[in-house]
C-alpha cells in the first residue's frame, strides 16, 4: 500500500476508537509519515474531517460481510 493509502487506513483506525472511547481518544489526530529518501511529514485532522472517510468505509465493509454471508 502507499504511503497515502495507509494514512488514510490510520486514520479510519483513529477514528472508530474515538467513536468507541470518545473520553479518551478524540477531538484531532495527528499523522507522522516519513516517505522514503524524505522528510517527515506532519498532518492535523479534526474528527468532522475524517468522518466522511469512516462511514464510507463503514458501509462498503458491512457490505463486503452481507456478500460474504448469502
Amino acid at each position: 500500500m502507499s504511503i497515502a493509502e495507509l494514512g488514510k487506513l490510520a486514520l479510519v483506525t483513529l477514528a472508530y476508537a474515538a467513536k468507541d472511547n470518545s473520553g479518551i481518544i478524540g477531538g484531532s489526530f495527528d499523522l507522522v509519515t516519513l516517505p522514503l529518501g524524505g522528510d517527515f511529514r506532519l498532518e492535523h485532522y479534526q474528527f468532522a474531517e475524517v468522518e466522511n472517510m469512516l462511514c464510507a468505509f463503514d458501509s462498503k465493509m458491512k457490505a463486503a460481510f452481507d456478500e460474504l454471508t448469502r
